[in-house]
């Protein structure tokens, strides 16, 4: 089985980062797919995805026989656009972008660059009904900042640059600062209504705010709409010992993305807006911020 094949992104950087990272010629993107990441492990018979947490279900994709391989990359499920993509193509997908055995051979100790090229050799020679259920993404080694203001502008999360100069092979359970995103990251402003106390370890006994719940304005009524994490833990014992006094109070958060229900992908707590009304902070400040972000 997969677990634990899961290898993770080490660090965000910015737009104005970008056309440095490419002039180096050290880096490659490829597309931030918004789904759900998996490994399938396929014996040439049966095909098992599994999830970071977990066995994930793709029975579209079951029926699809692979070679013997162990393949990393994104199933097409779980977030507003991969369900978008999901209809447009018109059943299951992945997004395939690593691979780390073939045919019984472990190929996980090669650098990046050489188990590109092994993928590329594979997908040249599968018959179309597989490449269109396992779609092998797209690398690029140029116009970087434009690629990822094309993504973001029609509604993707951003890119993720590689090094391909690393001679660094796939190591699960671990993040590498190697691997690098650039997603769209904005502020927004929502309501104070809570705060959750938190039972992790670390924290017992002292009265640490797990989570804000946060909230906007919609139709004049204050919705709940999100938790809140991602602070200090100076900020995580103020919150716990004296909730009451923020409740009704602006916090200022930065997120990702913007769902139409006013949840936030990966929001994070910034500051306390003492500069701004609570009754400012509507649905649709939240879906302007997003645009004005894209």
């Amino acid at each position: 089985m997969s677990k634990g094949l899961f290898q993770g992104i080490g660090r965000n950087v910015v737009v104005s980062e970008l056309d440095r990272l490419e002039k180096s010629g050290n880096y490659v993107a490829e597309r931030k797919f918004d789904g759900i990441w998996c490994s399938c492990v396929s014996d040439g018979r049966r095909n098992v995805f599994e999830s970071r947490n977990g066995l994930a279900k793709a029975t579209g994709l079951q029926r699809v026989r692979l070679p013997e391989m162990v393949i990393i990359g994104e199933l097409g499920f779980g977030q507003e656009e991969a369900t978008k993509r999901r209809e447009e193509i018109g059943h299951d997908f992945m997004d395939v972008f690593d691979v780390t055995s073939v045919m019984g051979t472990d190929v996980s100790h090669l650098p990046l660059a050489r188990r590109r090229r092994i993928l590329e050799g594979i997908w040249k020679k599968l018959p179309s009904e597989l490449t269109e259920h396992y779609i092998l993404a797209e690398q690029w080694n140029d116009h970087f900042e434009e690629r990822y203001r094309d993504i973001v502008a029609k509604g993707g999360e951003g890119i993720v640059l590689k090094d391909i100069s690393s001679s660094r092979g796939y190591i699960p359970g671990t993040r590498t600062d190697e691997w690098m995103r650039c997603k769209k990251h904005f502020p927004v402003d929502m309501v104070i209504m809570g705060a959750e106390v938190s039972s992790a370890a670390s924290y017992a006994g002292r009265g640490m705010a797990k989570n804000l719940l946060c909230g906007v304005y919609n139709a004049g009524r204050l919705v709940r709409t999100v938790k809140v994490g991602g602070m200090s833990d100076a900020w995580r014992l103020e919150f716990g010992r004296n909730i009451a006094e923020y409740v009704g109070q602006v916090a200022e958060i930065h997120c990702w993305k913007v769902f139409k229900t006013g949840s936030l992908r990966h929001p994070n707590f910034s500051r306390i807006r003492d500069d701004k009304d609570a009754d400012e902070c509507t649905i649709e400040s939240l879906i302007e911020a997003d645009r004005k972000a894209g």
